[in-house]
């Protein structure tokens, strides 16, 4: 008989990455009822949204949903909209200067092309009367130290994306906001920055990253909102993409009168055949106690499972 045990998949928040506990911290960044119109077309409508410390929160929307605009109400580069934003319980347009001690913002990097990449982060650093040596630091977080000296003209879309990141992290934000900080990147370079944001979520950064891609967000975020025609959807655990939708047990011989009883009183309505095909929803728990129960003699050879995955709990998400 196959021997069979169930456990929880691994947690991508405990394993190296952030440790997120809301309990009664209050949110580093509050949205609420969020509009913004363009003449006659609404591209934010009463958008509202919390993001507390050590959060990662993946935005997703088609191209076209309002992302970029989101982000640029929270950021300041658009003031002229309905409703608030906070940060740090203060309201972004009355107190303007708190975007820029407690929030850091990645849209479309861009350098000058005859300084250094390390030139470059000295410049910004100076502006924002931050020490040399904070430099060299990021530099290394990033992985761009060997390449410190040579101009961004001479980057991959990759080590820009890495470099607009270190020019974020100058400033040690409490949010930090990214605009499709994934595109175009290759697998390794995707690891590495989300490798880079599970750490600054373990250090108490709250983070709101925009994508396209449901495989961005998987793996990192602790929640998902669906942006879609200006509207903010209901927030999705991404953990809910991991439960188990169906088990289909497949067993040697059919299932005699006894088990079947005892399914029955089990597993209301479950389909007795060869096949054994559980469509309902078990707990780790609940689906080890009944491994147990299963007779010998009917020789379990095999256990296929189907969880949920996170595109269609979105999609869901968007009818409800």
């Amino acid at each position: 008989m196959l021997s069979a045990s169930i456990s929880a998949p691994p947690d991508p928040m405990q394993s190296g990455g952030a440790h997120f506990v809301p309990c009664e911290l209050r949110p580093i960044l509050k949205i609420k009822d969020l509009s913004k119109s363009y003449g006659h077309i609404d591209v934010l409508k009463k958008a509202c949204m919390s993001l507390y410390p050590g959060e990662i929160i993946g935005l997703l929307g088609a191209n076209g949903a309002g992302k970029t605009t989101l982000i640029e109400c929270i950021m300041g580069a658009i003031v002229n909209y309905h409703g608030s934003v906070m940060i740090s319980g203060l309201c972004t347009k009355e107190n303007p200067s708190v975007i820029a001690k407690h929030a850091a913002f990645m849209l479309e990097p861009a350098f000058c092309n005859y300084m250094s990449a390390r030139d470059n982060l000295m410049l910004i650093a100076s502006i924002i009367d931050v020490p040399p040596e904070k430099v060299n630091e990021v530099l290394r977080v990033v992985s761009l130290s060997d390449a410190a000296r040579r101009k961004p003209s001479t980057f991959s879309f990759g080590m820009l994306q890495r470099l607009g990141l270190a020019q974020t992290l100058l400033v040690e934000p409490d949010v930090l906001v990214l605009d499709e900080p994934f595109v175009g990147l290759d697998p390794r370079g995707i690891s590495l920055i989300k490798t880079i944001l599970q750490k600054l979520a373990a250090n108490n950064t709250g983070i709101i990253f925009s994508s396209h891609q449901v495989e961005d967000v998987e793996g990192i975020c602790h929640e998902v909102v669906l942006l879609e025609n200006g509207v903010i959807g209901k927030r999705i655990r991404v953990e809910d993409a991991t439960h188990i939708k169906k088990i289909k047990l497949h067993f040697e011989r059919p299932i005699n009168t006894k088990f079947a009883k005892k399914l029955d009183e089990l597993i209301p309505n479950v389909c007795l055949s060869k096949a054994l095909d559980i469509a309902c929803m078990f707990s780790i728990d609940d689906f080890n106690q009944f491994i147990q129960i299963i007779p010998p003699d009917l020789n379990l050879i095999d256990i296929e499972i189907t969880r949920h995955n996170l595109a269609e709990l979105l999609v869901d998400g968007a009818r409800r």
